[in-house]
């Protein structure tokens, strides 16, 4: 079972990662599988689309990967990580972001929600934005996220809490993605929408290596090249780890085509979740305000 699992794992990023939002970076890695899917360009530059069919080489991975977020939706209801975040928001790479996180994932009974998608985080660093809290929970609080800021940002007192449209301007200043989009199962999601987006498109580059470690736990390594800048794709690079034990993605990062041939890819974005704990039983207590752990006013 756990062997595919495995493999599901693998074809669902592979699938995704084909077409996702994000990544790049220029080398291979040494010994693992490649696969090359290579067209002519048309006489703008420009590859020609095709129709999605059933015979794609993404195909059999993109309902891998449906399949994988349904164990995903069934099996895993809850995690804490920490996580480190570091996006480029324009044209500034903002200093990673390093936030304590709880998650717990949106449960259905007979078609109505029973438990919201519910979000804490509590900001680690850097120094500016220390002791932040911030808690999201779908359907709650006007649909709006509350916010403590960090205490120490205006002469050491408390501040009150705060709460803001997730999607606004205050909320999604120095953030590519709004808190509604924060999480692994989503993640999985977006990589399903855009590989069903791109298999209208072949042209990429996909290697597996079976022997990566991050954390010092074995993981599985896909990468997917653009090795040509098209309008149409997102990335030049993008890599993401999966976990062998716990077969879920813990990390994400991808990199644009570098602006002069030799040059390093510049950074995109960069998600990695450090000491995942998955299932450990979230109440509404962790993703209450009045919750004495926290600091809302």
């Amino acid at each position: 079972m756990a062997a595919r699992c495995r493999r599901s794992w693998i074809l669902v990023l592979v699938a995704g990662l084909a077409g996702l939002v994000l990544y790049r970076a220029m080398w291979l890695i040494p010994g693992a599988r490649r696969v090359g899917l290579d067209r002519t360009p048309n006489s703008t530059g420009a590859l020609p689309a095709l129709a999605p069919r059933p015979d794609h080489p993404l195909a059999p991975a993109l309902q891998r990967a449906r399949e994988s977020y349904a164990h995903i939706d069934r099996a895993i209801k809850d995690y804490t990580a920490t996580l480190v975040k570091h996006e480029r928001v324009g044209d500034e790479l903002v200093e990673p972001e390093t936030m304590f996180t709880k998650i717990r994932h949106e449960q259905l009974q007979n078609g109505r929600v029973v438990t919201p998608f519910s979000v804490y985080l509590r900001f680690e660093g850097p120094e500016r934005i220390k002791d932040r809290e911030v808690l999201y929970v779908a359907g709650h609080n006007d649909g709006k996220l509350l916010v403590r800021e960090n205490p120490r940002s205006l002469t050491g007192k408390l501040m009150s809490t705060t709460s803001l449209n997730p999607a606004g301007m205050f909320a999604m200043r120095g953030n590519r993605y709004p808190i509604t989009e924060v999480g692994i199962k989503n993640l999985i999601q977006r990589l399903i929408d855009v590989a069903e987006e791109e298999m209208r498109y072949d042209e990429c580059e996909v290697t597996i290596d079976p022997s990566a470690q991050l954390d010092g736990r074995k993981c599985q390594c896909i990468q997917v090249i653009h090795p040509v800048r098209r309008s149409y794709f997102r990335f030049h690079l993008a890599r993401i780890y999966v976990d062998d034990q716990q077969n879920v993605p813990i990390s994400y990062e991808s990199y644009d085509w570098p602006q002069v041939e030799g040059q390093q890819p510049p950074l995109i974005e960069k998600y990695t979740y450090h000491k995942l704990q998955l299932n450990v039983g979230l109440t509404d207590r962790d993703f209450d305000p009045a919750n004495p752990e926290y600091h809302f006013q």
